[in-house]
């Protein structure tokens, strides 16, 4: 049984760790085979091959643990990387499931567009959910109930040779209930040696 990801997007997807992980080829084995309906829900194991070769990509070993959600027709995918032996989270995202094909479509909340050869602008989205943890005789310090730490990140970057890049990226950052950070980047990129296009 094969699995495929696909991510749901208008725009390219940018290469973050969690999106480049979902985005390869994972072939995996169901841990359990039986006569009801194919189902991608439960753990899969397999090898993320990098596609591009020579890279700065490496094979990696996989684990997506794969449950269902709510709605009849969403999962969550829990990806996680082997490293040393221990699993190290990549992240979680919320996904729909297509019966009739078997696909799984997951939406990524983050896209670059390059609307000039030379120029490219993205826009990240990030949430966190904290649930509802049992913060014990500490909830009058630690518990902020209905508050869901959010950032909105913007970024411009312009690629003058394949050497080199120019980045700027702004982020508002509400991480605290009662403070918003306006956070400024600036990012000179220097690419020295072997590259995809020379081989020294």
């Amino acid at each position: 049984m094969h699995l495929r990801v696909v991510a749901a997007m208008r725009l390219h997807v940018a290469g973050v760790a969690l999106a480049c992980a979902l985005a390869r080829t994972a072939i995996a084995q169901s841990p359990a085979q039986s006569q009801a309906p194919m189902t991608p829900v439960g753990t899969w194991r397999g090898t993320s091959a990098c596609l591009v070769r020579p890279s700065a990509c490496n094979d990696e070993t996989v684990v997506y643990r794969i449950t269902p959600m709510k709605a009849a027709d969403s999962l969550s995918v829990d990806a996680r990387k082997i490293v040393r032996g221990e699993e190290q989270e990549m992240g979680v995202l919320g996904c729909r499931l297509t019966r009739a094909s078997g696909q799984l479509t997951c939406t990524i909340p983050q896209g670059v567009w390059q609307f000039r050869p030379m120029w490219r602008a993205g826009l990240r989205y990030d949430r966190l959910n904290p649930g509802n943890p049992d913060y014990g005789a500490n909830a009058p310090l630690l518990a902020m109930p209905g508050f869901h730490p959010q950032r909105y990140t913007f970024m411009v970057d312009w690629t003058p040779s394949e050497f080199s890049r120019f980045r700027v990226q702004y982020a508002r950052n509400d991480i605290r209930p009662d403070v918003t950070d306006n956070e400024w980047f600036l990012q000179y990129i220097l690419t020295l040696g072997a590259h995809g296009a020379h081989k020294f």
